[in-house]
Order: structure tokens, then C-alpha cells, then sequence
């Protein structure tokens, strides 16, 4: 998550997918299932999959709440 968050705050002040990728490469971030420098595009779809994913948490609603009350009397503990 500290990944999809950094590039995203990145993208927010302007840096373009390249400066992204240049950014992280610097720093010897590498993408984490193949181990690998980032691309462009790789930050391209991170950043899509990320914003889709915090878009969908806004759509969430509780549609159902119930609660169930046990009570036991101390004699039987």
C-alpha cells in the first residue's frame, strides 16, 4: 500500500507516469511480484487500479445491521 499511496501523492503534485518511474527507480524501489525497475506503464496501472479501488469504498452502503443479546445468569457460570 505505501507504494500505491507514494505514487499517487506523486502524481497529485504534478509528476508525470515517467517522473514517477524515474522517482522510484532512484530510490531502488522495485515492483513487487516480478523484482523488477518500474515503468511507466506500471505506474500508469497502478495508479488506475488504485483510484478504482478508492472509488469503490464510497460505494459501499450497510443495507442490514442486527445485534444479539445473550444473557446468562451467574448462578450457571
Amino acid at each position: 500500500m505505501f507504494r500505491l499511496e507514494l505514487m499517487k501523492s506523486l502524481s497529485d503534485k504534478g509528476f508525470s507516469n515517467r517522473e514517477i518511474s524515474d522517482y522510484l527507480n532512484d530510490r531502488n524501489i522495485r515492483t513487487i511480484r516480478t523484482n523488477n525497475q518500474y515503468t511507466p506503464k506500471d505506474v500508469w496501472v497502478g495508479l488506475k487500479k488504485y483510484m478504482t479501488r478508492l472509488g469503490q469504498k464510497d460505494t459501499y452502503r450497510i443495507l442490514e445491521k442486527s445485534e444479539n443479546l445473550c444473557v446468562i445468569p451467574l448462578s450457571e457460570i
